[in-house]
């Protein structure tokens, strides 16, 4: 018997297995493949990005640039990338809040008066107890 055969017998022993299992499990199931497939790609960029940093640094020595001038080049390039991709969380973080508060308050009216009895609980609590009755 083939290797392939084998491997497809797996697969469709697999499937059934899993289209009789819970939904919630399967749910499970693919937010830990994403999890892993996520870190392996995070692993592959990082190692791409670190040679392609190498090479960088080769061919700017090579070219006769002082190795100091150098990596204070792709020190200036690394800072350029790396605020460029903080600007972009922050702006993705600003509008995932502001949808937040556009949309929870709808699907939950309760929440903005808990949010209220937060507030005054808390006022009570940070002031002075000689100005409470």
């Amino acid at each position: 018997m083939s290797i392939m055969r084998r491997l497809l017998e797996l697969w469709g022993v697999g499937r059934t297995v899993t289209s009789a299992a819970h939904p919630f499990t399967r749910l499970l199931m693919s937010m830990a493949a994403i999890a892993i497939f996520t870190a392996f790609a995070a692993m592959l960029v990082l190692l791409l990005s670190g040679g392609a940093l190498w090479l960088g640094y080769l061919q700017l020595t090579a070219s006769g640039i002082e190795p100091q001038i150098a990596i204070l080049i792709l020190g200036g390039i690394i800072f350029a990338l790396l605020s460029a991709v903080v600007l972009c969380a922050q702006h993705y973080m600003r509008r995932m809040s502001s949808i937040t508060q556009n949309i929870l308050p709808k699907l939950f009216p309760a929440s903005n008066n808990i949010s209220h009895v937060a507030d005054a609980f808390m006022d009570g609590l940070l002031s002075d107890a000689h100005s409470r009755p």
